[in-house]
């Protein structure tokens, strides 16, 4: 019987932002520092899992389930927070995350 790695989601903060990646293989994790908000720090998306972390203050939360054209939307927004509140916060399951060095 063959064994599978343990995939886990890591939140690390870092001198360029807060990045999210997943520990397994086969992820692609874009992550933004360019973000267009005074509300979101820093945002980062998992193409594979539909997964989107948005960092609000010093709490990270991981919204699952959102499609690739609401995030390619929401990161091209005039202005992200506003985005985020109407098309994401309410609409996507989500889970509070620690963030490491913080």
């Amino acid at each position: 019987m063959r064994k599978t790695a343990a995939r886990h989601k890591v939140i690390r903060k870092t001198s360029k932002g807060v990045s999210t990646y997943m520990r397994g293989k086969g992820n692609a994790v874009i992550s933004g520092t360019n973000i267009k908000s005074s509300f979101i720090k820093d945002f980062s998306y998992n193409m594979h899992k539909h997964e989107l972390c948005v960092v609000i203050g010093e709490s990270a939360y991981l919204y699952q389930g959102v499609p690739e054209r609401v995030f390619v939307n929401f990161r091209n927004s005039k202005s992200a927070g506003s985005f985020f509140a109407t098309k994401i916060k309410d609409k996507y399951k989500a889970e509070k995350k620690s963030i490491y060095g913080t």
